[in-house]
């Protein structure tokens, strides 16, 4: 908004130029160019006070070549609203030069301009203030999302070692169980068959009904022993499902999923990792991007776990760090990788992670 009310003011002070009745100099010229490069140094590049007071001086300066340049004023009054003090002298000062050099006719003009352009530097100092009111706001939600998420990824956690500590005890009620009824019934057989190897000779329809009592007895013990066994293997949902799940359900636009057949190497905190960092991916994707595509490649070698993801929205040649994209790269960090971010086409992250910690060290100081 103030981009357009600064073209506006060039342009009047261009077309005060050109339309006066004298015909229009080199110097005059200068004097613009001038003003326009002091005045793109001053709102992009230095934002200092000094910098402020300088300008001014550049106007009242230029007043004295030509009457035109007087509309530069405008640019003067957006620093004026963000005094605090002192505002009266600073409009008086903007204001008196008129009496010496125009009209009454242009001195009217000339405070109607002003008014003009003081009720837009308002108007746009108030959408300003909106704006970062806004901003502070979506900041606050994201903050409370990711404090949000790391409550999660917590009691997920909490919930592991919760399993874990059932599957702990759960196995020591099947060592039990192994050792009471398991171990006493192969004591048992082992007794039956001494007893039948003695009596083979003696007793052979005796022999015989030990031999397949211990049998039946055998094929019982081998199914309790298969059926221990079974219970010992845990079922639960894989870091690749909990992936390819938030990737079959994203909507917005086409997306694709690659990976490797054999990811049994990649323990449970990498997948924790790489679920938040697709997750908050995704959501980017949804809210900032305006893409039609969502490429996702999961790659993994003996010593790093690599995540690409690429899509073909309209990107950030500067990629603004919100907390999501920190909460990316400090979750990368805590694991010793590297989080690579480009947005120059499309927007592409690029997530590495060592599979321990030695081999994170060669990250210590390449994330960016």
């Amino acid at each position: 908004m103030f981009f357009i009310y600064r073209i506006l003011i060039f342009g009047l002070i261009g077309y005060e130029l050109t339309t006066s009745k004298s015909a229009l100099t080199s110097l005059e010229v200068m004097c613009f160019l001038s003003l326009v490069i002091f005045d793109v140094l001053k709102t992009k590049y230095i934002k200092t006070r000094i910098m402020a007071h300088a300008e001014w001086l550049l106007i009242v300066i230029l007043c004295f070549i030509h009457t035109a340049f007087f509309a530069a004023g405008g640019f003067l009054l957006p620093d004026i609203l963000k005094e605090k003090r002192y505002k009266i002298p600073y409009i008086a000062i903007l204001v008196a030069p008129t009496l010496f050099f125009l009209s009454l006719r242009q001195i009217f003009l000339y405070l109607l301009y002003l008014s003009v352009c003081f009720y837009l530097t308002v108007l746009m100092n108030r959408l300003e203030e909106m704006e970062g009111h806004f901003k502070k706001v979506t900041d606050e939600e994201r903050r409370s999302i990711y404090e949000l998420e790391k409550s999660k990824q917590l009691l997920q956690l909490q919930k592991e070692e919760g399993i874990h500590l059932a599957e702990f005890k759960e196995r020591n009620r099947i060592a039990r169980e192994l050792h009471d009824t398991v171990g006493h019934r192969i004591a048992g057989l082992y007794i039956q068959l001494q007893a039948a190897y003695k009596i083979r000779m003696k007793n052979a329809e005796k022999f015989e009904a030990l031999v397949e009592k211990t049998i039946t007895e055998l094929s019982s013990t081998l199914s309790l022993i298969h059926d221990t066994a079974h219970d010992l293997v845990p079922k639960r949902k894989t870091g690749l499902d909990t992936v390819r799940d938030m990737v079959d359900s994203f909507n917005y636009c086409e997306t694709s999923f690659a990976f490797p057949e054999n990811v049994e190497g990649i323990t449970a905190s990498h997948w924790r990792v790489l679920e938040a960092n697709v997750r908050e991916a995704l959501t980017n994707v949804f809210k900032h991007s305006e893409a039609t595509k969502v490429t996702i490649e999961l790659t993994a070698n003996q010593h790093f776990i690599r995540m690409f993801i690429h899509d073909n929205g309209r990107g950030a040649p500067v990629p603004n760090h919100h907390l999501g994209l920190s909460g990316m790269s400090e979750r990368v960090n805590e694991m010793g990788g590297s989080l690579t971010i480009d947005g120059r086409s499309g927007f592409t992250i690029v997530c590495l992670l060592p599979r321990t910690k030695k081999e994170g060290g060669l990250f210590a100081a390449s994330n960016r």
